[in-house]
């Protein structure tokens, strides 16, 4: 399909016919542990203490798991998620104070593109994370090229996501030591066409 929610679907059905385990991508309480660790690292590698870290939501395993830690060892740390205005499912959750199934996302920041956040991931993020934006998908685009032309970093869209959202906190950032949580993978060549014309 050409959603995480339509794989979700394809999954739920090969599992149940082939009786084989579904490991759930975000909603898990060990993925959720396991994507903590980078917040560990993150931590480990910064000598100076870390005032922002902006970090991409689709599903929220990683921003739950990032914030917990830095809730623990660096409560004074601001953590904003940053959500592509198209498929804005925390942010949405967040401010009606339970879990929003969005009918309708874009998929074009395709590694946060989910409908529906996690039944773990929803009230941990709303406790850990000091704000959610979103960002359109013009600047999304407008981030990969830059990111690509200036740096020679190959970033997909969700990984552009947290960069994308310092410009939207270029005042109250200033100064400050900030970390945004960059990925790449799920991005090639082929889309740059697709991404210069947004």
């Amino acid at each position: 399909g050409d959603t995480y929610d339509d794989a979700y679907y394809a999954s739920m059905l090969e599992c149940k016919e082939f009786q084989k385990t579904f490991i759930h991508p975000f909603d898990d309480k060990k993925v959720i542990e396991g994507q903590a660790t980078i917040g560990l690292e993150i931590l480990e590698q910064t000598p100076v203490p870390i005032d922002y870290v902006f970090i991409a939501i689709g599903g929220g395993g990683l921003a739950a798991g990032l914030s917990t830690v830095f809730k623990e060892l660096s409560p004074n740390t601001k953590i904003i998620g940053v959500e592509p205005e198209g498929e804005p499912s925390m942010k949405v959750s967040i401010e009606n104070n339970k879990i929003i199934r969005l009918d309708n996302i874009e998929n074009f920041v395709d590694g946060a593109a989910v409908k529906r956040v996690g039944d773990l991931t929803f009230p941990i993020c709303k406790a850990n994370l000091h704000a959610v934006i979103t960002i359109p998908s013009g600047k999304v685009c407008e981030t990969i090229l830059e990111l690509y032309n200036k740096d020679a970093i190959v970033v997909e869209p969700a990984g552009a996501l947290s960069i994308a959202a310092l410009g939207f906190y270029a005042e109250a950032i200033k100064g400050k030591n900030v970390v945004c949580v960059v990925s790449g993978s799920n991005n090639d060549i082929t889309r740059m066409s697709e991404i210069k014309e947004r």
